[in-house]
């Protein structure tokens, strides 16, 4: 029977034998992480090397990794890929929309109390496929606000744009997301 490794145990591991500690983390750790990547950069051959990457640089930086309760290893590599699909994008100078048209925002605007409703239709691996195919931009201002929990200021810090622009592009996915969503449900009645 295979033995259950805590985040603890494998910390403990990456001093004393790094090679079984990374093992157990790809074991444990590598299909979350690639779903991390792939929701950020929307191609699983890159999703794939980046999680390649993240792996490299967690073993490189394994001795600045401190055990602080369970989940803080996957914290840590959460941030290391996320970081690795943000340098990525930057390199290949994704197009964020560096103005904010405020008039076309509130003509636009989604209805807060309904989003449940549409979302609630899809499984998950539906949703990551349909954010997946956003533009960078929106994919990119979509995971880091909503699923990472950056601030549009953060955010804006971050990629070199305006806090605006963060906010624009994140409201901007929002509408697409839901029209490509609106799309699949009409095709499902």
């Amino acid at each position: 029977m295979e033995q259950q490794y805590s985040d603890q145990t494998i910390a403990s591991l990456l001093s004393s034998d790094p090679e079984k500690a990374f093992q157990k983390i790809y074991e444990l750790y590598a299909r979350r992480l690639l779903g991390v990547a792939y929701r950020y950069v929307g191609d699983r051959e890159v999703a794939k090397d980046l999680l390649q990457e993240t792996i490299c640089k967690a073993y490189k930086a394994k001795n600045t990794f401190r055990y602080q309760r369970e989940g803080s290893l996957l914290a840590w590599l959460k941030r290391i890929i996320v970081n690795e699909c943000i340098n990525h994008l930057k390199s290949f100078h994704v197009r964020m929309v560096d103005r904010y048209d405020e008039d076309q925002e509130k003509a636009d605007e989604v209805p807060q109390n309904d989003e449940v409703e549409w979302l609630a239709q899809l499984d998950n691996e539906l949703l990551m496929e349909m954010i997946s195919g956003l533009p960078d931009g929106y994919r990119l201002v979509l995971n880091m606000y909503v699923i990472e929990g950056f601030s549009h200021k953060e955010i804006a810090a971050r990629l070199g744009i305006k806090e605006r622009s963060s906010s624009s592009q994140y409201h901007r996915a929002k509408l697409e997301l839901r029209r490509r969503i609106e799309q699949w449900i009409k095709k499902q009645d």
